[in-house]
């Protein structure tokens, strides 16, 4: 049987639903990144965020002799907060009520930053004594 040109469709009736498929899959491929990227900038300024807070907290509040500058307390935050992001953003993923990325983030950098403080001033008063003798 001869093919004739009634019998074929249209070139775009045959490509307009291929064309369209791809523009949402493209779509739900762009939609993902965004997220991700959205989620991802979202964790690192939560961390900025409370990294600046207790380090001023630290610095104002703390009542022992400050050997340490506000800079010196940012970057034992941001010690502390790298190692608790990556176990904190896990908990998300257990749905758990009470283990929320807020709450184990919080609690751990701050346990964290306490035991890495207290290191680094012992350090900075030893060295002192030293330098005196």
């Amino acid at each position: 049987m001869p093919v004739t040109a009634a019998a074929l469709p249209a070139p775009d009736q045959a490509t307009e639903p291929v064309r369209t498929a791809d523009f949402f899959n493209s779509c739900r491929i762009a939609a993902g990144v965004l997220v991700f990227l959205l989620n991802f900038l979202q964790i690192f300024g939560f961390t900025a965020i409370f990294t600046a807070i207790f380090a001023l907290m630290y610095r104002l509040v703390g009542g022992r002799v400050r050997r340490l500058t506000t800079g010196g307390y940012w970057k034992i935050g941001v010690y502390a907060g790298f190692p608790v992001t990556a176990v904190a953003a896990c908990f998300p993923a257990f749905q758990l009520p009470l283990l929320t990325y807020t709450t184990v983030y919080m609690v751990g950098t701050a346990v964290y930053w306490m035991i890495a403080a207290t290191r680094v001033e012992a350090e900075l008063r030893a060295a002192e004594l030293n330098n005196l003798d």
